[in-house]
């Protein structure tokens, strides 16, 4: 609004996060927090927002029609993926959390911040002795816990499969879920990456279709 610009153009960051969230202008917030590095509270925002669109979406047939409760899942999921790269970046298991909570949330939305957080993690990740890869963490939640099914997903599962983990990790995979991902492509990246155990489950697949 009106005053909030006239906040913002005057510095007065602390009226304008005031203002922001008397308002419910949440996008305006959460990028406020991000301009001034506080992660930590643009996720409990995220996390604030993300709980009442599951409550509300609880109660669709119970007061809350069912066309609201879509539409603050769309609002919430836009400023999720708005969010994220930077979010992912700086705060991976946070941000990770929420996403893990956001049921709703379409993750091949959130596929380019994934593939700038890999990118980041494969450059840093041998300075680390222990290093959990929160965007594998994710997707696997998504195949596994909420029975995602799409061919996207799984497809970039197996890149960071054969990139970041164990030979068994990798094979159970390739066969737990092997209707889903595109095989051509598994196999493909298996070789790649030098995964020649793994590559065999695909290897079979493609020989029998």
């Amino acid at each position: 609004g009106v005053a909030t610009s006239i906040l913002e153009a005057s510095g007065r960051s602390e009226d304008v996060a005031y203002f922001a969230a008397l308002c419910s202008d949440w996008e305006r917030l959460i990028s406020l927090h991000l301009q001034r590095k506080e992660y930590g509270l643009a996720l409990e925002q995220l996390g604030s927002l993300v709980d009442d669109a599951l409550a509300r979406g609880s109660g669709r047939g119970a007061g809350t029609t069912s066309t609201a409760a879509a539409e603050l899942e769309a609002d919430v999921e836009r400023l999720i993926v708005l969010s994220g790269t930077e979010l992912l970046l700086h705060e991976p298991g946070a941000t990770v959390d929420v996403w893990m909570r956001a049921s709703f949330v379409d993750p091949i939305k959130l596929l380019p911040s994934l593939e700038r957080y890999d990118a980041q993690h494969s450059a840093t990740v041998a300075s680390v002795v222990s290093s959990v890869h929160h965007g594998l963490r994710y997707f696997e939640h998504c195949a596994s816990t909420l029975d995602n099914k799409q061919r996207v997903l799984h497809s970039y599962l197996v890149q960071l499969h054969a990139r970041h983990s164990s030979d068994d990790v990798l094979s159970d995979y390739v066969s737990g879920y092997a209707a889903h991902y595109d095989r051509t492509y598994a196999l493909l990246e298996c070789l790649k990456r030098g995964r020649v155990h793994a590559c065999v489950q695909p290897n079979q697949l493609e020989r029998t279709h």
